[in-house]
């Protein structure tokens, strides 16, 4: 529903992110999902002209298990993709389809007043009906500008964080240094940490 698809052809599934700031969300827990819930393979593919990853999963059945009942082929805004209205009877199934929506397509930023926001941005208007809908059957009466549902303020993220939380380390290495520091810090500081990271890891394995 988020930065994903699946292709007209009706062959494969996609998700797409950012190779930088979301790849250990790819090989740590995408793909950990993909395998225990489907038993199929994916392949992660690193763009070499730009910052993209895309988690590919070439599975017929997999298609045939998502569409016509739980998902759409092609043009997801063309096509209405909405949450599935079976995951309104179950509030882990809301809070699971809220959490990869945020995963994927959300940030925790700088707020000029109240210091954080968390925003998912949203740009498909039926998905955005289903996904305010689901907000507030979960008791978050969500805020919408445009595009974009947000909350801002400490208890509000907080409260996100506890009841829907998230599973992508960008979102929650961002949220724990604001929690230690009372500061949000900013995407390009996020990149950096995120490098140093990385070269950390790779000098304790060399």
């Amino acid at each position: 529903l988020g930065d994903g698809c699946i292709y007209s052809n009706k062959e494969s599934v996609c998700i797409t992110g950012d190779k930088l700031l979301d790849r250990d969300y790819f090989e740590n827990h995408l793909n950990k999902i993909v395998s225990d819930l489907f038993s199929v393979r994916q392949h992660n593919y690193f763009c070499k002209n730009s910052r993209g990853i895309h988690c590919v999963i070439n599975s017929k059945s997999l298609v045939n298990f998502l569409c016509p009942d739980f998902f759409v082929a092609g043009d997801k805004i063309k096509a209405g993709a909405q949450i599935p209205s079976c995951f309104f009877s179950s509030n882990l199934l809301l809070k699971s389809c809220l959490r990869g929506l945020f995963d994927t397509d959300g940030s925790v930023c700088p707020h000029p007043n109240s210091k954080v926001m968390l925003i998912i941005t949203i740009k498909n208007p039926v998905l955005m009906k289903s996904a305010l809908i689901a907000f507030n059957e979960l008791g978050f009466p969500a805020k919408q500008s445009k595009g974009d549902i947000y909350f801002y303020g400490a208890e509000k993220v907080k409260s996100f964080f506890d009841i829907i939380g998230s599973s992508n380390p960008k979102h929650l290495i961002k949220w724990n240094i604001f929690l230690k520091t009372n500061v949000m810090p900013r995407t390009k500081e996020l990149e950096k940490l995120i490098i140093g990271s990385q070269k950390d890891t790779q000098s304790r394995i060399c």
